[in-house]
């Protein structure tokens, strides 16, 4: 190396030079320090690739900075071992800085809330079925679920591994894999319904006065209170277990709980009315119409207001199978003797069940 190389004065009027601030008098003191019939200022090379043209102003504390990475770059080129070379320092070096403390500081409070209030052990996650849509649902454990139309389903991320505990709001069936380590329950409406591995329908929508279990095959416990305390059952097979509450939008004057057996429909099908919906069935058997229309709103995704009280005491049995709305309700009409009638607004999504004069 030249001995220029380390002359404070040469590297600062280089400096000068590339940034554009360099006066004419620098500019011939600087040409009487280079190395004469030079093809080539080897400082002003290397200094060049590590500085562009374009670069703003620089304080004169940031260029010594520089200067000295830069003698130990060249030092490093003579054989030396120089200290590592830092990254250029950006004119936008404080926001970086404020930027990086920013989240720093809020790594740290979201540290400290975590420890002093604890992090929530499992994620919730929620499958809904919407109106007018039925859903197939494969759970963690491989148990299998329909989830009827206005259904919601609740469950954690330990669901299948720590624990096999759902929540529903609607109607359901299930077919539960198998695990006599880890019982399946399922909370609804007040209701616990406990099984290891079975087959069987849960209807438990909020706000309606009745929750109703239907077991095909297996065992279920269900547990539910009544009068201050809780009560079980345990169903067998082609059993059904209705339990009827007060509600908003029930008759029920009184709780009253019972065991019924399932039924075969009659017919080429034999369908379980309490299950046909899963097949995109809906059968009702002497169904006092507020309580069909509920299921038909569910069904075809529509708002059913009665203006007649005479219509709202009808019942009805029937079997609906994939059928459209207005097929339905003139099924319903003419099976009533025409003591109803009614008007759709496709686009509100409204039926309007009348008096007929």
């Amino acid at each position: 190396m030249h001995v220029f190389m380390s002359d404070d004065r040469y590297w600062i009027l280089i400096g000068r030079q590339l940034s554009g601030e360099i006066t004419e008098a620098e500019l011939k003191e600087l040409a009487a320090m280079r190395v004469p019939d030079a093809e080539e200022d080897p400082a002003l090379s290397l200094l060049s690739k590590n500085w562009p043209v374009s670069r703003p102003s620089i304080p004169e504390q940031e260029k010594a900075r520089k200067l000295e990475l830069l003698r130990g770059k060249l030092a490093g080129d003579a054989g030396e071992s120089p200290e590592p070379v830092l990254p250029p320092m950006h004119a936008r070096r404080g926001k970086t800085v404020a930027w990086i403390t920013m989240v720093a500081a809020a790594c740290i409070a979201g540290a400290c809330y975590l420890f002093f209030t604890g992090a929530p052990e499992h994620e919730l996650h929620e499958i809904t079925a919407k109106p007018g849509i039925k859903s197939r649902i494969t759970l963690p454990d491989g148990s299998l679920v329909w989830l009827n139309a206005g259904s919601k389903l609740a469950y954690d991320d330990g669901f299948g591994r720590d624990n096999r505990r759902i929540r529903l709001n609607g109607e359901a069936y299930f077919d539960v894999a198998t695990q006599a380590e880890t019982p399946f329950v399922i909370t609804a409406a007040g209701v616990e319904v406990k099984v290891l591995g079975t087959a069987f329908n849960l209807k438990a929508y909020d706000g309606e006065p009745s929750v109703e279990t239907a077991l095909l095959k297996g065992s279920v416990q269900v547990a539910y209170p009544s009068g201050g305390k809780t009560e079980t059952v345990l169903l067998k097979p082609m059993e059904k277990l209705l339990i009827t509450r007060p509600g908003a939008k029930g008759k029920a004057l009184s709780e009253s709980v019972a065991i019924e057996a399932l039924r075969f429909q009659k017919g080429k099908d034999g369908l379980i009315p309490e299950i046909a919906w899963k097949d995109n069935t809906l059968c009702c058997d002497r169904e006092p119409f507020p309580s069909l229309a509920a299921r038909l709103e569910r069904w075809y995704n529509v708002d059913i207001r009665f203006a007649d009280d005479a219509a709202a005491k009808l019942e009805f049995t029937a079997t609906i199978k994939s059928e459209k709305l207005e097929d339905v309700l003139d099924a319903l009409k003419a099976a009533s003797g025409h003591r109803f009638d009614y008007t759709y607004d496709s686009m509100q999504r409204t039926v309007n069940i009348n008096e007929v004069h």
